[in-house]
C-alpha cells in the first residue's frame, strides 16, 4: 500500500471520532466558533475548532456523577506548531509570559493529529487577525466618539453650561466629573 493510502486509510480512521454528548454540552463556544476535528484521547477529548484547541475531560472525582470539564484551551493565535514526541504525543504549547502553557497529549497517530491542528491553526490565525481588525476598527470610532464627548450647550435659568453625553448610557453630565451618574462609566 503506498504511504499516500496508508495515511488516508489512517485519517479516516481517526477523523472525526464521534464525541459525547455530555462532552459536547461542557463547551462553551466563543462567538462564531465552529467544530473543526475531534480526537479520543485516553481522558475524553481532543478538540480542534476553527478558533482554538482544547481537551474536555471526563472529571475524576470522589462520587462524581461523570461530568465533563474543558482542559487547557490554545488559542490560534498565539500556539505554537504542533510537534510529536516520542512516536505517541503530541505536544501542545503556547507563548504566554512569564512561562509558557505545554500540554502532552497521548493520541493515535500524533502526525496525523499535529498535521491536522496545524492547518486549522494556520486558517485560524486568519480568523483571529479578522477578528481583531474588526474589534480595532469599532474601537477607533468608539475612541473617537469619545474624545469628542458629544458636547451639548445646555440653556437654563442659571446660565450656559456645557455637558456631554455619555458614550455608555447616552445620559447628559457635566464635563467634570470623572464617572457618569447614571450609570458609573468612566468618562476619560
Amino acid at each position: 500500500m503506498p504511504a499516500g493510502e496508508a495515511a488516508e486509510t489512517i485519517e479516516r480512521r481517526t477523523f472525526p471520532d464521534p464525541i459525547d454528548e455530555g462532552a459536547l454540552r461542557a463547551i462553551r463556544f466563543l462567538d462564531e466558533e465552529r467544530l473543526h476535528r475531534v480526537w479520543r484521547i485516553p481522558r475524553g477529548f481532543l478538540v480542534a475548532t476553527n478558533l482554538r484547541c482544547f481537551e474536555v475531560e471526563r472529571r475524576i472525582e470522589l462520587f462524581s456523577r461523570g461530568d465533563w470539564s474543558v482542559g487547557p484551551s490554545f488559542l490560534y493565535y498565539n500556539l505554537r506548531a504542533p510537534s510529536v514526541m516520542l512516536h505517541r504525543y503530541l505536544r501542545l504549547a503556547e507563548d504566554r509570559e512569564p512561562d509558557p502553557l505545554v500540554v502532552h497529549v497521548y493520541v493515535r497517530h500524533p502526525e496525523v493529529v499535529a498535521r491536522e491542528i496545524e492547518s486549522a491553526r494556520i486558517s485560524g490565525r486568519d480568523e483571529w487577525l479578522r477578528r481583531r481588525a474588526t474589534a480595532e476598527a469599532s474601537l477607533r470610532v468608539a475612541r473617537a466618539r469619545w474624545e469628542s464627548g458629544d458636547r451639548v450647550l445646555i440653556h437654563s435659568p442659571e446660565g450656559e453650561r456645557i455637558k456631554m453625553r455619555c458614550t455608555y448610557c447616552g445620559n447628559l453630565m457635566d464635563v467634570a466629573v470623572e464617572q457618569c451618574p447614571y450609570c458609573g462609566a468612566p468618562t476619560r
